[in-house]
């Protein structure tokens, strides 16, 4: 008896699965599947709004950490591009600046230069001096000279220490300088001081000598604290008066002192009386 059952159980779920081949093939299960979809539609529509919401927001999400994460590499390749042209144009800052000293040294072959970088300097201190990273170690003294990387007038030293040493700006008001107007007809010789407000004016020119706004005013050499022909700077404005024995020039500095970031200094050449 159980044997025949057993037996029967696969007949049974052929004879199902003959029919079901049959029935599809004959095309009579149509109407029932348009039946079952016209019934379960209402529940796959409402399925459908209920899910599209969540889609929606899911892929607004992605799409914002997918810009967050655009901006953010954008941001940083930005950041890296204005690192890089800081870069360069520090780079070329220093190569103007190299050029210059270079082309200084070429044109005075008499001078030992060694060049040294301005590391504390307040503008807004009533004494015009800065100090520069080298001192006693790189064999400087005081009353060397100090010059522009372009080779124009920045004053002397007035201390040293083994690592630094201290340089007076032309400008301060303690500052004196013996200087010439460079002009073929006009050689007239006077003495430049530094004003407040990092300017100059040249004292004791010869009442009979004709100055004029744009001659060039250089070192003399007199008084040997300074080698002759140094640039100091340019005549901008100048104040006769005929009772007066001597007339007086206003100077433009051929340095900017409030930029300067570094110096040469004349290693050769110790003024009067410190040698």
């Amino acid at each position: 008896m159980i044997r025949a059952r057993a037996a029967i159980g696969p007949l049974l779920w052929l004879v199902v699965a003959i029919i079901g081949i049959w029935v599809a093939n004959s095309g009579l299960a149509r109407p029932i599947l348009a039946a079952a979809t016209v019934a379960f539609a209402p529940a796959q529509q409402l399925l459908t709004v209920a899910v599209q919401p969540a889609g929606e927001v899911v892929r607004a999400v992605l799409d914002a950490n997918q810009a967050r994460e655009e901006n953010d590499r954008l941001r940083r390749a930005v950041e890296q591009l204005q690192a890089e042209v800081v870069r360069l144009r520090e780079s070329d800052v220093e190569n103007e600046r190299l050029r210059a000293m270079l082309d200084f040294r070429k044109r005075n072959p008499q001078f030992d230069l060694t060049a040294a970088r301005i590391i504390a300097m307040d503008p807004s201190s009533p004494v015009r001096a800065a100090t520069i990273d080298r001192g006693a170690d790189a064999g400087f003294r005081e009353g060397m000279v100090a010059l522009s990387p372009a080779g124009n007038l920045v004053g002397r030293i007035v201390q040293v220490w083994p690592t630094t040493a201290r340089v007076l700006f032309i400008v301060d008001t303690a500052s004196s300088v013996n200087a010439l107007i460079q002009r073929a007809d006009s050689r007239a010789l006077g003495i430049v001081n530094g004003l407040p407000g990092d300017r100059l004016i040249m004292r004791y020119l010869p009442q009979q000598e004709e100055i004029r706004a744009g001659d060039l005013v250089v070192t003399s050499g007199l008084g040997e604290n300074y080698p002759r022909g140094l640039f100091i700077g340019r005549v901008i404005e100048v104040k006769r008066n005929p009772v007066d024995l001597f007339q007086e020039a206003r100077i433009e500095p051929a340095v900017r002192f409030s930029r300067l970031d570094s110096v040469q200094i004349i290693t050769n050449f110790i003024a009067a009386g410190l040698d």
